[in-house]
């Protein structure tokens, strides 16, 4: 009971983020429902609106992560989170190849299934192959999308939920001085998927590519929000307040 009881107080004192979630998600969505189609696929194309928010929000979570990592040098796993959000940031804008227009190298393009200059896009990868084919089977929870899934579900849902609700973890928290983000923040992951997930079978599949950048979008901006508490409580191994 006083694990459900800190559970809901969190929830309380994270509203705000909540709240900045929640219209952030709605707001994506919305553009599925009052777009014509023409400008929903404009929007989420590659180097689009909303890919370059996705970029932007792993930017901002990487940037914070990295200044939490400054405040207490110590918690090494804010380094490892900024520099993976970098990476993901990276990937998004296929490392500056779009932005100063350079090619990719013949190597990388035979095995890369769009042909750019990054590594998620990767054949073996990717979760669509070259005739653009979604991948099944173990090869499909081998894709990078895949494996991203399981990190913001493991760190952002997983992680706090056994530290709130169990004590077997402890040990290993202070040992190696792991970060716990707020489950409350991070259940924004769920939502999301949720949302995600109920959408698509109310489009075409012309649509779903777009369902998924904009998905993707709102993961990162999760991420960004789940990032921010840290600041304040870089020293801390729990996001009570």
């Amino acid at each position: 009971m006083n694990n459900l009881k800190k559970a809901l107080q969190e929830i309380k004192d994270k509203r705000i983020y909540l709240v900045l979630i929640s219209m952030f998600l709605l707001f994506s969505y919305a553009v599925f429902f009052f777009a014509e189609e023409e400008m929903i696929i404009k929007l989420t194309e590659e180097a689009g609106f909303f890919e370059s928010l996705t970029a932007i929000g792993f930017l901002g979570a990487s940037i914070v992560f990295f200044m939490s990592f400054l405040k207490k040098r110590k918690q090494y796993v804010f380094l490892i989170l900024a520099v993976i959000l970098f990476f993901g940031f990276g990937e998004e804008i296929s490392w500056g190849q779009r932005i100063f227009g350079w090619g990719t190298p013949e190597t990388l393009k035979e095995v890369n299934v769009q042909g750019e200059t990054n590594i998620h896009n990767l054949a073996i990868f990717n979760g669509i192959d070259f005739e653009n084919n979604r991948k099944t089977g173990f090869a499909k929870y081998f894709s990078m999308n895949v494996m991203y899934k399981l990190f913001c579900l493991g760190f952002g849902v997983i992680l706090p939920f056994l530290v709130m609700f169990g004590k077997m973890f402890d040990g290993i928290i202070n040992k190696f001085k792991i970060p716990v983000p707020s489950l409350a923040i991070g259940l924004g992951f769920i939502l999301n998927w949720v949302v995600f997930y109920l959408l698509v079978p109310l489009f075409p599949e012309i649509i779903r590519h777009p369902l998924v950048e904009v998905q993707e979008c709102c993961s990162a901006f999760v991420f960004f929000m789940l990032s921010l508490p840290f600041l304040k409580l870089a020293g801390n191994i729990s996001m009570e307040e």
